[in-house]
């Protein structure tokens, strides 16, 4: 489909990509990038929220993995703890 390519190179936002969604006849879309200035999860959550669950159920984030923790969560919880020898 040559009007939904973007090029190399080249990125999409949020509205861009909501508006090709319709276009794409992809069994599954795999998402590999988003922005650094959200997590994945939020990210996810922005799609879902504009086009719906039904439409979610074929796109796939990558590295978007079960029960992640939102970004400083982990450096937030502090050292784990020590194992006391038995």
């Amino acid at each position: 489909m040559d009007d939904v390519a973007i090029g190399i190179g080249k990125h999409l936002h949020l509205d861009q990509f909501v508006d090709i969604l319709p276009k794409l006849k992809n069994e599954h879309i795999i998402i590999t990038h988003v922005s650094r200035r959200i997590s994945i999860r939020r990210a996810r959550g922005m799609l879902k929220k504009r086009i719906g669950e039904e439409r979610m159920a074929n796109i796939m984030f990558l590295m978007d993995f079960e029960g992640s923790t939102e970004a400083g969560a982990v450096e937030d919880a502090g050292p784990p703890a020590l194992e006391s020898p038995e």
